[in-house]
């Protein structure tokens, strides 16, 4: 099977692909103007303590990973500072609960070690999507969907890391299977046919297709 098809079909069995998924602005309500400022800060204090809690034996991966993350953390307040917002989305929203929904908390807290990959990985990376959905798209949804796809690609490509390194992981996880997965989202990002997949760079869609940097709008 090619590995665009084996993709294609990982990505129906996923929770969100951000380069093709909606986000509502509205379900954000807390997010107002100096949003934007406050969650970039967040992410990038972040960045260290997250790979450095899931990759603490892998000094290399963890330097190519954060020189991946930093670059597109660069590049997102890059596009949004030569956005024109016209009636961009956080102008005007009111925050309803300081205490809402703040997907960095748990890394910023001092002394944090992880512990619950599947929660930290969704939050780390979909916090990456939701601030270029927030501050960048309205008023350059082009540059916008290419940073998303690129999120998209980073996460294959870290979750695929990490399963492969977790002790302890089934020698075979399916979705049928996936309620042992340990992981909570190895039996996607690892396995086919509960096969353990090539690395991402060689699936199609991630270097060609609709994932890639020049791929469909």
């Amino acid at each position: 099977m090619k590995f665009a098809t084996v993709l294609a079909a990982s990505v129906a069995a996923q929770e969100r692909v951000f380069s093709t998924d909606k986000f509502d602005h509205d379900k954000f309500t807390w997010w107002t103007p100096t949003s934007g400022f406050n969650q970039m800060k967040k992410m990038r204090s972040t960045t260290d303590k997250f790979l450095n809690a899931y990759f603490p034996n892998a000094a290399g991966v963890r330097e190519r990973f954060a020189e991946k993350w930093t670059k597109l953390q660069d590049d997102m307040e890059s596009a949004a500072e030569d956005c024109t917002f016209a009636g961009k989305g956080a102008n005007g929203r009111n925050r309803r609960d300081a205490n809402e929904e703040r997907f960095m908390n748990s890394f910023v807290e001092n002394n944090f070690e992880g512990g619950n990959a599947k929660d930290d990985f969704w939050n780390f990376q979909e916090g990456h999507a939701r601030w270029i959905v927030m501050e960048v798209k309205e008023g350059c949804p082009v540059k916008a969907e290419r940073l998303l796809r690129r999120v998209d690609r980073f996460r294959f490509v870290m979750n695929w890391r990490y399963c492969k390194e977790y002790e302890g992981l089934p020698e075979s996880l399916s979705e049928d299977t996936k309620d042992q997965d340990p992981v909570g989202f190895c039996w996607w990002a690892y396995y086919w046919n509960g096969q353990p997949k090539k690395h991402p760079r060689n699936w199609k869609s991630i270097s060609e297709g609709k994932y890639s940097i020049n791929g469909e709008q």
